[in-house]
């Protein structure tokens, strides 16, 4: 055989060869546009190793402590600012605790009561534009700090407005706005982006409706991520669903996963005491798919997802994260690219977020702590 056609016959079996692997990794999903959102169909992660890992940093706070700034009650919310400071809600104390990028204490602000300045409830906080601290507590009312702690105003959204709140480099702040009173029709549409006085810019969102308006309310719940462009990313807690928008609230992108349960939604009956009397009461109860979403400093998306579905009899003493949740990692067109194991040293956690290359799980059941971890590729 002539050398030039031999040269030839190897050239063309490394193109098929190269091709043929093309496609098997392409299989890992399928990806379409309709109306000019990407929908993304991840029918397995593109790796099967681990997309990164998550190296220990340090952890903030405790339980018992020698110094009272070092302590927390009931750490259930946190935020970081650009310059690496962190804030940590306090919702037993009604207090917010600011530690250095090192973990050093800095200042403590906020007290229980109805004035300015003080809580009842808080449940959570967020940072919009480049000096303003936000609380919202379960009144539905939103507080405004600046970095030192210093009251800046108030202003009032309406009932369960505000919902897993999450400010935006812009100044302004995404909430849950859907209303568990309102029509169960898809005008009762699941978010809203305000501005620092409290008015609705934008409201979207398309609900998933159940038979009744409560139900969808619950059946429609979610985590939210901003990234640094004011993209709003939404992970739904009980739907194979995840989501980016625009800063406007366009829909630019919807995402789905294969998973290794079905994802219900069904109306159960259960016993609850009520003015000391035993009473059945109609329930919801819905699959658990996510827990919490994220963006990185590489614009990937994190999303805290079920590796399993709960069982019924689960309490929170038995409940082993590492056993029953994972990391799935997108890449920015929403492609799975693999998931990361929860580091063993989280016997429990309420939440996380994360902040560049950081993650923050805050656990207010056990070590009354946060953890911060660094992403390491």
């Amino acid at each position: 055989m002539p050398a030039k056609r031999f040269h030839l016959m190897i050239f063309m079996a490394l193109a098929v060869v190269t091709a043929f692997g093309a496609c098997r990794r392409e299989r890992s999903f399928t990806a379409t546009t309709k109306d000019g959102v990407r929908v993304v169909h991840n029918l397995r992660p593109a790796s099967s190793e681990a997309a990164t890992r998550l190296q220990f940093v340090r952890q903030i706070g405790r339980l018992e402590a020698e110094a009272k700034e070092e302590m927390f009650a009931f750490p259930i919310h946190a935020a970081r600012d650009g310059a690496g400071n962190l804030y940590v809600l306090d919702s037993k104390d009604n207090c917010i605790k600011k530690f250095d990028p090192d973990g050093r204490f800095l200042l403590q602000f906020g007290r229980h009561g109805q004035g300015p300045g003080e809580f009842q409830y808080p449940l959570m906080l967020g940072i919009a534009g480049e000096n303003r601290l936000l609380v919202h507590g379960m009144d539905s009312a939103v507080q405004i700090f600046d970095f030192e702690g210093r009251f800046v105003e108030r202003f009032q959204l309406g009932e369960y407005e505000g919902l897993f709140l999450k400010g935006m480099d812009s100044g302004k702040v995404v909430g849950y706005a859907m209303k568990p009173g309102g029509k169960n029709a898809p005008e009762n549409k699941i978010l809203k982006v305000y501005d620092l006085q409290g008015k609705a810019l934008y409201h979207f969102g398309e609900p998933l409706l159940l038979g009744k308006a409560m139900d969808s309310w619950n059946a429609n719940f979610l985590s939210l991520a901003v990234d640094a462009a004011d993209h709003i990313y939404a992970a739904f807690t009980y739907q194979n669903r995840i989501e980016k928008y625009a800063p406007d609230g366009r829909l630019l992108m919807t995402i789905d996963r294969s998973l290794p349960f079905p994802v219900e939604h069904k109306t159960v009956m259960e016993t609850m005491e009520i003015r000391g009397q035993a009473r059945q009461v109609e329930r919801l109860r819905s699959t658990l798919v996510s827990r919490g979403i994220g963006v990185d400093a590489r614009g990937r998306l994190w999303v805290l997802t079920a590796t399993r579905q709960l069982p019924e009899t689960i309490t929170r003493d038995t409940y082993v994260p590492q056993e029953h949740s994972a990391f799935e990692v997108y890449e920015p067109d929403g492609v799975l690219r693999g998931r990361v194991p929860l580091p063993e040293i989280l016997k429990s956690f309420d939440n996380f977020f994360l902040s560049g290359d950081s993650v923050f799980f805050l656990d207010p059941y056990g070590q009354c702590c946060v953890f911060e971890f660094r992403i390491v590729d």
